[in-house]
């Protein structure tokens, strides 16, 4: 396969199933094994990218090629941002055990990994206790994680996040925390836990949760408190209820955080009329620093809009 010149020197391509098997591929391992500086970022995914400026490498990985590319990323001091999308290899759980020396990667995103998939074979899966008992042994011993992004992530066996909520427990540098869309299979225990470990990660400045349900909103509300750097505040579609928001609105008037953005976007039915009137009232009120909020997607009442819209007309910021 020719090697096509890539447009952004921070950018990387890899265009076969095979990690060490043709000339382009060997081009960037060379790039990570020579640290090279204008290589921040690293996409491990399954097949083509239909975008040009996506990172990646194929997932199909195994024997040397996984040895090579766990090694070359392990030693380097250039990355910033490893991206594991959309793939459903049973080794991702050995290459983050072989990645753990790294000290530079900042960033971990972990996008539409069907976990639930990775051993081939129906019913609970080892393969994903193993995933996400390397995660968490990484980020502990990586120490400068600022940005942890899951979403889509699918698992039967949710147990095993509670290697990831140790990990979070164990540090404390966070700056941007997403989780979304995630079906883990578990019990409610796990996620409100997974959600009360930020508690240790008081420099957070952007916070998104989607579709997590009213409970895990509570226990936002509960660790946000505290946050006096947290900006932003992004809870589509997450399932937040009159509760929750009340209940959050009460942490953000009257603790150290006062985010400037807030996403409510897509939350009916939960949200109903006592909802947009406690967020009417904290709008119109002094403490109320936001200068930007969403709240499309939601089926308002024209009595409750009109209170919102006078609320948001009184505001200075908005």
């Amino acid at each position: 396969m020719e090697s096509k010149p890539s447009m952004r020197l921070n950018k990387l391509k890899c265009c076969s199933v095979r990690t060490t098997r043709d000339e382009t591929n060997l081009t960037i391992l060379n790039r990570i094994r020579g640290d090279d500086p204008s290589l921040e970022a690293v996409w491990i995914r399954r097949g083509l990218s239909a975008r040009s400026d996506v990172d990646y490498i194929s997932t199909h990985l195994a024997g040397h090629d996984l040895r090579w590319l766990s090694k070359c990323i392990g030693n380097n001091t250039a990355i910033k941002k490893l991206v594991l999308a959309e793939s459903n290899q049973p080794c991702l759980g050995l290459f983050l055990k072989r990645i753990a020396r790294n000290k530079s990667i900042q960033s971990i995103e972990l996008i539409g990994l069907p976990l639930h998939q990775v051993s081939g074979l129906p019913g609970l899966n080892p393969s994903e206790r193993v995933f996400f008992k390397r995660l968490g042994q990484f980020i502990k011993k990586n120490g400068n994680i600022t940005s942890l992004i899951m979403t889509r992530v699918t698992c039967l066996q949710g147990g095993g996040i509670a290697h990831l909520i140790d990990a979070i427990e164990r540090t404390n540098q966070l700056s941007e925390f997403q989780f979304s869309c995630n079906n883990l299979n578990t019990d409610n225990a796990h996620v409100p836990r997974l959600i009360s470990a930020l508690s240790h990660h008081r420099g957070l400045i952007s916070i998104k949760l989607g579709r997590v349900g009213p409970c895990v909103c509570n226990e936002l509300a509960k660790v946000v408190i505290h946050m006096s750097r947290l900006r932003a505040i992004d809870l589509s579609d997450s399932g937040i209820d009159n509760s929750g928001l009340t209940s959050l609105i009460e942490s953000i008037s009257s603790g150290d955080c006062n985010p400037a953005e807030l996403d409510l976007s897509d939350n009916s039915p939960n949200i109903s009329k006592v909802g947009w009137q406690n967020l009417a009232s904290y709008l119109a009120s002094k403490t109320c620093e936001l200068t930007n909020v969403s709240l499309a997607l939601n089926k308002i009442s024209q009595d409750d809009m009109i209170e919102l819209a006078r609320s948001v007309q009184n505001n200075p910021n908005l």
